[in-house]
């Protein structure tokens, strides 16, 4: 038998997991840096996880604004040896502590700027409790 832990994150922090591929990967420092400074609660650290098969030469593989981008301290880079697709970003669940709280976000969506105040305070209100908001595109 299994036991869910679920992660309370009120005193943890707060991190940002994404992924992307070949086909967007040029979104994706835009993305980070929007999080990083225009959050009206900005993320503890933003992980991005990208495969070794689609990304052969790792950062020189990358576009120049998120080489940039993964050089701030509250980016983290992980290069994984197989492509699990949009599971790469769950990978964030090995290292996160159990009082984090974790958002996974999709990499070519740009979000509310108070997207992670907005989700914490309802986390506030029913802790222990998954949050979730959801987008839909016409």
């Amino acid at each position: 038998m299994y036991k869910l832990q679920i992660m309370q994150g009120t005193t943890g922090k707060i991190l940002v997991s994404m992924t992307s591929y070949p086909g967007r990967i040029k979104n994706v420092g835009i993305s980070i840096f929007l999080l990083l400074e225009q959050q009206t609660l900005p993320p503890d650290e933003v992980h991005l996880w990208l495969a070794v098969p689609q990304f052969p030469n790792k950062e020189a593989d990358l576009p120049e604004d998120l080489q940039k981008v993964i050089k701030h301290p509250k980016v983290k880079l992980h290069w994984l040896p197989e492509n699990t697709y949009v599971h790469k970003r769950h990978e964030i669940f090995k290292i996160a502590a159990p009082e984090d709280c974790v958002f996974l976000i999709d990499d070519d969506v740009k979000y509310a700027d108070n997207l992670i105040e907005t989700v914490m305070g309802v986390h506030r209100k029913h802790p222990g409790c998954i949050v979730l908001q959801q987008l839909y595109f016409a």
